[in-house]
């Protein structure tokens, strides 16, 4: 399996959707003004289509060294997709702990709580 990664909202939406706002976002970037997240995303879509990124499990070292720029590119941003997916399954683990620890304490078994922390990383 891929382990658990898959590809960013914005490779989801429509192509009208998308496509809009790749043009915003480059009439904004040619107008020296700063992008919205979501526009960088669009951007970065356009750079990297979903039928390019395929697999986003990573490379060795010692491939990367012998890569041309442009794979280089392409590993690196493969490795922002998974290190943006590995954030938000942390801050979902970390809201599930911190809605635990503001519940009254019940006898809930420890297990169910780690049930809920596990289901959080997939």
């Amino acid at each position: 399996g891929d382990g658990g990664l898959h590809l960013p909202e914005i490779y989801w939406t429509s192509e009208e959707g998308w496509r809009a706002l790749t043009e915003k976002a480059q009439a904004k970037k040619r107008a020296g003004k700063k992008l919205s997240r979501w526009e960088r995303r669009a951007m970065e879509r356009m750079e990297f289509p979903g039928h390019v990124l395929g697999d986003l499990r990573g490379s060795t070292s010692l491939d990367v060294r012998r890569m041309s720029e442009d794979e280089r590119k392409l590993v690196h941003f493969k490795r922002k997709l998974r290190n943006r997916e590995s954030a938000r399954r942390s801050r979902e683990r970390a809201r599930v702990m911190k809605d635990h620890q503001e519940e009254p304490h019940t006898e809930e078994p420890r297990s169910a709580l780690a049930e809920e922390v596990t289901s959080c990383s997939q």
